[in-house]
């Protein structure tokens, strides 16, 4: 007797309260450990957590959004599998570790495409006593340009780091035509 080939395991779709409170069509979406969602959408990643309950012995009263940031202040993301955590550090130097409550392979991708398709230019330069300078310039969620600097390494205020950040922002501003 010949075995069925297994289907690919799907995605959990959000329930549709859990889609309103996100406010986004997702693109992709999964259950976070300790409850809630993550929501992706074309234009931000979305925190969704169920409302507390308000005392009266009533269910909670609903899902909303705890979390709502736009893709282009990501400064970098990754993808831990043995945790199935997604780990992000946006442009202000917060960072944001969120465990899902089960494995979802695509998930990872969609944040990386999209933080992709956030970047309009960049310019990178590595600097002596392991200091990295990153200007990039962002397409935000209705396409106007923005830039952003980063400075990552132990010595991020010398003057000499200072001045690279300016070249670096400036060089990447005229690549693409902002003064």
């Amino acid at each position: 007797m010949a075995l069925l080939p297994r289907r690919p395991r799907r995605a959990p779709r959000p329930p549709a309260d859990v889609v309103r409170a996100a406010a986004v069509q997702p693109i992709a979406a999964a259950p976070v450990v300790g409850g809630g969602w993550l929501v992706l959408g074309a234009r931000e990643w979305v925190v969704v957590a169920e409302e507390g309950d308000d005392g009266d012995g009533a269910a909670p009263a609903g899902w909303s959004a705890v979390e709502r940031r736009p893709w282009h202040e990501v400064d970098s993301a990754s993808w831990d599998a043995d945790t199935s955590s997604v780990h992000v550090r946006w442009i202000d130097g917060t960072t944001r570790r969120v465990a899902l409550a089960d494995d979802h392979p695509g998930l990872p991708q969609v944040v990386r495409e999209r933080v992709e398709a956030s970047i309009a230019h960049q310019v990178v330069r590595d600097l002596p006593g392991g200091v990295q300078v990153r200007a990039v310039i962002r397409r935000d969620g209705e396409g106007a340009l923005t830039s952003q600097v980063s400075v990552v390494g132990t010595d991020v205020a010398s003057p000499e780091v200072l001045r690279a950040a300016d070249e670096a922002e400036a060089q990447a501003r005229a690549a693409v035509g902002l003064d």
